[in-house]
């Protein structure tokens, strides 16, 4: 009896592998280097730091001292650049946070970031040299390397439901 079973469920496609999401986040998680995933925590311990310091600052009756990409501030915390700073912070750390997990979105936003924070650093850079002070920020030579960095990972960093590409880390 060499009938077919009707009942027997089709054969599976072996053509194209399955990966699961443990496949894909572990895939992804190697494609960042070890000096950005440092730089990432940093962010990450400083963004979830921001709100113990604009408390404390608020409670203590403190000034609010800030500086990032050039930006400065020292001041109440409830001033509105003190604002805009702590929420940069903390957009910082929410970016590093989806680049180390591995989230499918941690690249888009993490690029989306770096720009605009070169931005930042130019505008503090021209800043400065028109008020007559020659200052360079050397951040922008870190995310020149990160931006870079980035780009060449972001078309392996694949939506979850497609399979991961091949590793390339140098």
């Amino acid at each position: 009896m060499d009938t077919e079973n009707p009942y027997q469920p089709p054969s599976a496609d072996t053509t194209t592998p399955t990966h699961t999401a443990e496949d894909i986040t572990s895939v992804r998680k190697k494609l960042v280097p070890k000096w950005i995933k440092i730089f990432g925590w940093l962010f990450m311990v400083f963004g979830a730091l921001m709100p113990l310091l604009v408390a404390a600052s608020l409670l203590l009756q403190e000034p609010l001292q800030l500086g990032l990409f050039g930006l400065n501030y020292n001041g109440p915390a409830t001033h509105p650049a003190a604002i805009l700073m702590a929420s940069l912070i903390i957009a910082l750390a929410i970016a590093a946070f989806g680049l180390l997990f591995a989230k499918g979105w941690g690249v888009k936003v993490c690029l989306a970031l770096g720009y605009l924070c070169s931005a930042i650093c130019l505008f503090t850079m021209v800043h400065n040299i028109m008020s007559g002070h020659l200052m360079l920020r050397l951040e922008l030579v870190v995310l020149f390397f990160y931006l870079r960095r980035l780009h060449r990972i972001a078309p392996l960093w694949q939506p979850s439901g497609e399979q991961p590409a091949e590793i390339n880390n140098s």
